[in-house]
């Protein structure tokens, strides 16, 4: 009798700890998904911009701004590559154990229906905001402000150094501002194209997200 009900108390704690995981998971992606899109969102909001001279250089070239821009990038690609590995385990590696004959024998028909719920939860969040997509367009645009950045360091250079060739700071900001401006573009662009995406994805999908499905590409 001790045997059975230590085998009891074994299912039952293995349930509660598949369920704390699932959710766990699940909802530690949402998180991230939703911490992603409001670093973007803020990032698209125009900020008071100062007309006046200041003799830094750093300032006035705005290559602050580009290392702003570069931050909040390098920040939106880490939550959605977060979120995407986290709804993706939730979606497919929790998914593909339910599959399983065996889990589903071993734990009880409510816990099955939990977590199914949860696997749910993690596609259709995983095919409405698609992290894995703005993850990688947030490095692309990374690799973008980088290269304005090393631009920009070596006019400042040669600015600084009285360069025969040095472009003077009006140029040097220009260049800057241009490339913000080609960052958002293609921000904006990226966002479109992924809320095309998605949409076209719930068409073919009738609408829902299928549990263990990979969402479409």
């Amino acid at each position: 009798m001790g045997f059975l009900e230590s085998v009891i108390g074994v299912t039952q704690g293995a349930e509660l700890v598949a369920v704390l995981a699932g959710a766990f998971t699940a909802l530690v992606g949402s998180v991230f998904s939703l911490l992603a899109k409001g670093s973007s969102d803020r990032g698209n909001r125009s900020a008071t911009t100062n007309f006046q001279a200041t003799n830094d250089l750093i300032t006035d070239s705005r290559l602050s701004d580009l290392k702003k821009e570069l931050d909040r990038n390098r920040v939106i690609a880490r939550l959605n590559s977060s979120a995407a590995t986290l709804l993706t385990f939730s979606q497919f590696i929790v998914g593909g154990l339910l599959a399983s004959s065996f889990i589903q024998e071993s734990l009880s028909p409510s816990t099955v229906g939990l977590l199914g719920l949860l696997v749910l939860l993690a596609s259709l969040i995983n095919q409405r905001y698609r992290p894995d997509l703005h993850a990688a367009q947030a490095k692309q645009r990374m690799f973008k402000a980088k290269k304005l950045i090393r631009v920009v360091e070596d006019d400042l250079f040669a600015l600084s150094n009285g360069m025969s060739r040095a472009p003077n700071i009006f140029e040097v900001r220009e260049k800057a501002s241009i490339g913000l401006s080609e960052l958002e573009d293609i921000e904006i662009d990226g966002s479109m194209a992924i809320a095309a995406q998605t949409a076209t994805a719930d068409t073919s999908n009738g609408g829902g997200a299928a549990i263990g499905r990979p969402p479409a590409t």
